[in-house]
């Protein structure tokens, strides 16, 4: 059996209480000055003029639709230009907080329209969908096209690039009569700016029969090479990830196709009609935005199309879609207590994850986004430890990491410097969802390190269970061998004779065996308030004892009706913690009181 066949991954894949969607793929109009000859558009099945659109009053109704995105992704078969209140639309995506990206042709990109979208910053990417490198070609693909007057509206925006300049992409729809023009088109995105070429493949057409590039393999690599080259030295990003010869599209019996979109993203069209995504078009039509988006995104269709792509049938558009390729299914017997970000344990991460990327020490991470999950085996293990960072940019992040039934709290202090580590007990060995939950994630916004449209949380490097059941210890001292203590505890340091450690207001540990008392050795140094220590045994309240300010070790005894059975999670809270003096710090750390040990008594 597989983790992908287990009945746990499939309910959490099919958990209709998941986040709405973090990017927004939405055809603004479906309106079009162009009749380019791959376009499928023509042939829609779907009802109305070709007039379709949005307008912000219709925005304006659909929030729940923006509820948790961070960016919308102007795309379609639609023109946005064509759209004659396209400059107010833009103006309320970004009055919402959102990023924005577009495609378009630009053969409508008047020099009126470039001023204010750069003058008013409206756009984050702006894509061009060109195809070509000369006149000929051009027309012949992207007919009703003006090659001249593109030309222009191009060189008029690399001439006005400035702090609210988007950042600027060539695409490129590759088939056999325009591949050759790839390296030339390259000089050309590079020249006017472009970060980056994006080269796509087509879906023949009865009238495009044996355009496909599957048709001309030799011919592809050939000129792939030459353009891959030429980018290098010109500094920019080919990006040929959707093309045939990656050796995506196809049945693969058994395995997983590996995309994010059921779980992160949707795409709705200028008729209404919620679709998977833009690259499968009507395809996979689940519903309609009049109904509702929240009631669509977490209703039976947009369900069963998450069912099918958890597991190894997804539905026959995905299978032939070239953008995400496939994953190798996870043996159960090889479901460890520990996951890294590595390309090799994907298939161990459920939903919102963005991609990965490297740190400037070549570690692979991942940034979470509001409800980030994936899946272990204890094996025995009772602590778990998440390898991960608050960005310094962020904001104070608050949230809780969720595993089996017990859910335990975090913030950025928790993050600081040292992984966080959090005690959970015995745990059944089998797939367990790991669940790591924020408050609240951040924009980067335009913060060229990071930027793109999306929503962040936790930088998270990996994942792993530690502190086997049979090594643990019934007394934790401020020197913790044996690795039982969780959050809240800071460095040892030496104080009245001790070894201890201070707990801020609310830090964790595991004990193992019992007795009928939980003894607390600690201390509140003179000159602070007295601190009143209350403490917890797997989440049953034992009591509270009062600790004086005076500099001297006190025994904090706490009676214990049942004693535990298995390895206990102990917590210890300080409501009236306090920061250190002359901490002025929007968020100071709170400071409860010095612990030298921690254990059980009779």
């Amino acid at each position: 059996m597989t983790l992908q066949e287990h009945p746990r991954w499939l309910a959490h894949h099919t958990d209709r209480t998941l986040p709405t969607p973090a990017i927004v793929q939405l055809e603004l109009t479906a309106a079009c000055d162009l009749a380019c000859v791959m376009c499928p558009l023509p042939h829609e099945t779907r009802h109305g003029t070709g007039r379709e659109r949005f307008e912000v009053a219709d925005l304006e109704n659909e929030r729940a639709l923006f509820a948790a995105a961070a960016g919308v992704e102007l795309t379609g078969f639609g023109e946005i230009l064509c759209h004659p209140h396209l400059l107010d639309c833009l103006r309320w995506f970004r009055a919402l907080g959102l990023g924005v990206a577009a495609t378009s042709n630009g053969n409508r990109l008047s020099d009126e329209l470039t001023r204010a979208i750069v003058d008013e910053n409206l756009l984050d990417v702006l894509c061009l969908s060109i195809d070509a490198a000369t006149p000929a070609t051009y027309e012949r693909i992207r007919r009703r096209g003006d090659f001249a007057q593109l030309q222009r509206h191009v060189d008029f925006l690399t001439n006005k690039r400035g702090p609210g300049a988007p950042r600027l992409r060539f695409s490129f729809a590759a088939m056999e009569p325009n591949i050759r023009e790839l390296p030339a088109f390259v000089r050309w995105a590079a020249r006017a700016g472009a970060e980056r070429v994006i080269v796509q493949h087509i879906y023949e057409a009865p009238h495009t029969q044996g355009w496909g590039l599957q048709h001309h393999r030799e011919l592809v690599q050939g000129v792939l090479a030459e353009a891959g080259a030429l980018a290098d030295e010109l500094g920019v990003t080919l990006d040929g990830r959707n093309l045939v010869q990656q050796g995506a599209a196809g049945h693969h019996p058994g395995l997983i196709k590996d995309c994010p979109f059921p779980w992160a993203h949707t795409f709705v069209k200028a008729n209404r009609r919620v679709a998977a995504c833009a690259m499968v078009w009507e395809d996979l039509d689940l519903g309609d935005l009049r109904d509702g988006f929240t009631a669509v995104w977490r209703g039976d269709a947009y369900t069963e199309f998450r069912r099918a792509m958890a597991g190894a049938t997804p539905p026959t558009p995905c299978v032939r879609c070239q953008y995400f390729g496939w994953r190798e299914p996870t043996p159960l017997e090889e479901l460890s207590p520990a996951t890294s970000m590595e390309p090799a344990r994907r298939g161990r991460l459920g939903w919102q994850w963005h991609g990965l990327e490297r740190d400037p020490h070549g570690r692979t991470f991942r940034w979470s986004l509001a409800r980030s999950s994936l899946f272990l085996r204890p094996r025995g293990r009772t602590m778990l430890q998440l390898d991960a960072l608050v960005d310094p940019r962020a904001p104070f992040l608050r949230g809780e990491v969720r595993l089996g039934e017990r859910a335990i709290a975090f913030d950025s202090h928790d993050l600081w410097g040292q992984p966080l580590r959090l005690p959970f007990g015995r745990l059944p060995d089998e797939p367990q969802r790991v669940e790591i939950s924020l408050e609240k994630t951040w924009n980067p916004g335009v913060d060229a390190d990071i930027a793109g449209l999306r929503r962040l949380g936790l930088l998270v490097y990996g994942v792993e269970m530690i502190g086997a059941e049979n090594e643990l210890l019934p007394r934790v001292e401020a020197v913790d061998r044996a690795g039982q203590l969780g959050r809240g505890w800071l460095a040892v340091e030496s104080i009245a004779g001790r070894e201890a450690r201070w707990m801020r207001e609310r830090a964790d540990l595991l004990l193992n065996g019992n007795g009928k008392s939980l003894l607390v050795q600690a201390l509140v140094p003179a000159g602070l308030n007295a601190r009143t220590l209350s403490a917890s045994c797997d989440d049953l309240r034992l009591g509270e004892q009062t600790i004086p300010a005076d500099g001297r070790w006190h025994e904090c005894r706490f009676a214990v009706d049942a004693p535990p059975t298995a390895p206990a999670c102990i917590t210890l809270h300080v409501p009236d913690a306090a920061p250190a003096p002359n901490d002025t710090a929007a968020h100071p750390r709170l400071f409860g009181a010095l612990v030298a040990a921690v254990g059980w008594a009779d």
